[in-house]
């Protein structure tokens, strides 16, 4: 989808397990067409095939050569840890085991609420794994108050709170959305709402903090079963593309710091446009055992010269993008594990295939030309595209 948005150019390309993408705006169907055709000239790879065997570890696959790894493990061997261990944290409140949590990604704690609270059977506490400068560790635990659930957090954040507060409500609702086979339409509405909230507020808290947290619950929604986003429910429709829109606003907005997060349904990266330059910038999502969203397998190249053919991804998208010399621009990708924020109330899929959506928002800046790439894991005989414009 490229569109006028005030200030903004926007582009969606819906990308499914069947080769199935549609592309808004007729100004693609060059492009599409060129990719369908026999004559089109792939680009030049930034991978040359290796003349020694994988060798793939720790369960990995090996692929055109290369070594599609566990979400577990990275590297070219799938031989370098990619998580933090099994572990128990004693503190007075208790003790907490947690299992394997991946880096950049957080774990939730074996031991759940009473019964007898609001919040029966959600996890008691949550950790975060990260990496830096190649050494793993684990962030301090977080408790959830089990007798806070979704409703009341609402009405607080609808009142003036404090940036202490602001936090604590971010992050119990991310506890609070990440069992998605407890999550009602009417909890997916109030923590939709109060995510969006979030990211208005984002001016009172860390900036990368509070995006960290509010696409951490954004990709637990995501989670949930597709039923649940009828498109014929007007609330949920309505108040998750206001959430879409909002994201899209704190991606581009030039006074945010963060640069990239990545969770398992949904990865953002944000990158500032220097001003009177032009720039190019390929993201590659690269191809997984399985289809979740790791940092591992997300490349963002914010200096590439042209369009280069990873073999090893399932996603890219370069785009060539120029600013003026009095202002600074924003340039942020969102890419999407599914495409259940955006369900049509007209069409329907012909398939039940996880649809990716991808999308490139650019504030104060020109764009130049967008390249797009999909190169699914499974092979098939027939590949459909189609354009759409709204």
């Amino acid at each position: 989808m490229i569109h006028l948005k005030r200030d903004r150019k926007v582009l969606v390309g819906v990308v499914s397990s069947l080769v199935t993408a549609v592309i808004w705006s007729a100004c693609f169907w060059h492009f599409v067409t060129e990719f369908k055709s026999d004559s089109f000239t792939k680009p030049q790879s930034s991978h040359s095939p290796s003349p020694y065997p994988c060798n793939c570890q720790n369960n990995g696959t090996c692929q055109n050569e290369i070594c599609i790894c566990l979400d577990e493990w990275k590297g070219d061997h799938c031989d370098i840890a990619n998580f933090c261990e099994r572990h128990k944290y004693n503190s007075a409140q208790g003790v907490f085991t947690f299992n394997r949590i991946l880096v950049g990604q957080y774990g939730y704690s074996n031991e759940e609420c009473e019964p007898h609270t609001l919040n029966a059977n959600i996890s008691k506490a949550t950790r975060l794994c990260t990496e830096n400068n190649r050494t793993i560790t684990l962030q301090d635990v977080t408790l959830v108050d089990c007798n806070k659930n979704l409703e009341n957090l609402m009405e607080q954040i609808m009142g003036h709170i404090t940036e202490e507060e602001l936090l604590k409500i971010a992050i119990t609702t991310q506890i609070l959305t990440s069992e998605p086979d407890k999550m009602t339409a009417e909890n997916i509405t109030f923590a939709a709402q109060m995510v969006e909230h979030i990211l208005n507020q984002s001016n009172l808290l860390d900036s990368f903090q509070a995006a960290f947290l509010a696409i951490t619950t954004i990709s637990q929604l995501l989670n949930v079963n597709q039923t649940a986003f009828d498109p014929t429910n007007i609330e949920i429709f309505n108040i998750t593309q206001s959430l879409t829109e909002t994201l899209e606003d704190v991606l581009t907005d030039v006074g945010s710091s963060f640069s990239q997060v990545v969770q398992p349904n949904l990865a953002v990266s944000s990158i500032k446009l220097e001003s009177g330059t032009t720039r190019g910038i390929l993201l590659s999502a690269l191809k997984g055992y399985d289809d979740t969203l790791v940092s591992k397998r997300i490349e963002l190249n914010t200096n590439a010269s042209k369009f280069l053919l990873n073999t090893n991804a399932e996603v890219q998208m370069f785009i060539n993008v120029s600013t003026n010399q009095s202002q600074v621009g924003k340039l942020g990708f969102i890419l999407y594990q599914n495409d259940k924020f955006f369900q049509s109330k007209v069409h329907r899929s012909i398939n039940d295939g996880s649809r990716r959506v991808i999308s490139g928002n650019i504030a104060d800046g020109i764009l130049n030309s967008v390249e797009l790439l999909f190169n699914p894991k499974v092979s098939v005989e027939k590949a459909t595209l189609a354009i759409e414009s709204v």
